[in-house]
């Protein structure tokens, strides 16, 4: 299973589910601290994408077979390669777009044989998302927590910083959630 933006609050989690569901994790950030923090969470492998190819990484780790599954929170210029490295038949779940651009990968999918999948998200329908997550938890017997604070909080904000909050945001600098404090 590979998670894109792996130190994110979803990416995060994502690591977590794919760990206790006996997957193979491997962790995709944009730097060496983002990466050591997902090595904490449990993360099998990790590819440095500021730094590696990505598509390339994903055939040296999986021996050429590509991974089963893609986990996608982020969209943008990663989406292409890492559905180029999936396996024949593999899932491709399209979490979001926290890059904000959206790719066509349509042609890419007919030749992997890649199922694309689109997830709702908990925002979509939050009564729903916590039946499910309480559902989980009851047939497992296993309930996720977050991640301590000090990694799930990369970041907090007053109010009146509000626009370096949104810049780590949108420069990818942020590890974990970045919290504006609206109460001093």
């Amino acid at each position: 299973m590979l998670v894109l933006g792996a130190t994110g609050g979803v990416g995060s989690t994502a690591i977590q589910l794919g760990k206790l569901m006996g997957a193979k994790v491997i962790a995709a950030a944009s730097s060496a601290a983002k990466l050591a923090v997902a090595t904490e969470l449990g993360a099998d492998a990790t590819i440095d994408c500021s730094r590696e190819d990505l598509r390339e990484r994903l055939k040296t780790l999986t021996g050429g077979k590509g991974v089963d599954v893609v986990y996608d929170p982020v969209g943008g210029e990663l989406s292409e390669p890492a559905l180029r490295g999936i396996a024949w038949r593999g899932r491709y779940l399209v979490i979001g777009f926290a890059d904000g651009r959206i790719r066509r990968c349509h042609s890419t999918c007919r030749c992997s044989g890649a199922a694309p999948s689109s997830v709702c998200s908990g925002a979509a329908s939050p009564s729903r998302s916590r039946g499910a997550a309480a559902g989980m938890s009851r047939s497992s017997g296993i309930i996720l927590r977050p991640v301590a604070c000090s990694r799930c909080v990369g970041e907090v904000h007053p109010l009146t910083d509000y626009r370096a909050a949104f810049t780590s945001l949108a420069t990818r600098r942020a590890r974990g959630k970045v919290v504006v404090r609206v109460s001093p």
